[in-house]
């Protein structure tokens, strides 16, 4: 690691250290989390949310489209509605998500523990 040059740092909180008057990068460079089961999980929750966003646009749509049927206050009900339905949906899959991440974590401290203690 070059000390001089603050900037060619991975970790974050390493750099805030070093120059707290300079931005760092947003994203945290893990090696770790590049293999193909972490790309694919990521792609995967990726996919669904879009999906889930696909399918309340949709909804959206065919709910304006037959406007002949519904009045208006109908409509604007039944988007609240819609609207109301994906943000339950979107908020349980990070929270589920998050749930997961918290699992990772302790299970790698677990076995990081154990294997202090072993050698």
């Amino acid at each position: 690691m070059n000390s001089a040059n603050p900037m060619t740092r991975t970790n974050t909180l390493d750099h805030a250290l070093v120059a707290p008057n300079i931005l760092g990068p947003v994203v945290i460079s893990n090696k770790r989390r590049s293999s193909w089961t972490y790309r694919c999980r990521d792609a995967a929750l990726t996919l669904f949310t879009l999906g889930l966003w696909c399918l309340v646009l949709s909804q959206t749509y065919l709910q304006m489209a037959d406007a002949e049927l519904l009045l208006k206050v109908e409509m604007f009900l039944g988007l609240l509605e819609i609207v109301g339905l994906n943000f339950v949906i979107v908020f349980g899959v990070i929270h589920v998500w998050v749930m997961y991440e918290r699992l990772l974590h302790w299970a790698r401290k677990r076995r990081q523990k154990r294997r202090e203690a072993r050698g």
